[in-house]
């Protein structure tokens, strides 16, 4: 059965906007038929340290992680879902801690 809503703290496996390596996206914020998504990334060097998750805050989480700001966007709920539902890509939500 398809999703038909879309919250904070949702979780879809998609590529990074300027590649095809999957990361982690996660709903920050749904507001009307939009929303707020920002996605992981491996800590490097000069990584925004806003949000720092360590290995095993969530399932996908395997080391030290950042939530990278720069790459946020703002997208349809409809085509989250659509995505999410033609690739199988929902993740277990994160936890309200996060």
């Amino acid at each position: 059965m398809a999703r038909r809503e879309v919250e904070a703290g949702d979780c879809v496996l998609m590529p990074h906007p300027y590649g095809q390596t999957e990361h982690l996206w996660i709903v920050i914020a749904s507001i009307g038929d939009s929303i707020a998504i920002v996605n992981l990334n491996s800590h490097r060097r000069g990584a925004d340290e806003t949000v720092v998750l360590l290995g095993g805050e969530h399932p996908f989480v395997k080391h030290r992680t950042v939530v990278t700001y720069a790459d946020a966007r703002i997208a349809k709920k409809a085509d989250l879902i659509a995505y999410a539902e033609r690739q199988s890509a929902w993740c277990t939500p994160v936890s309200l801690e996060l």
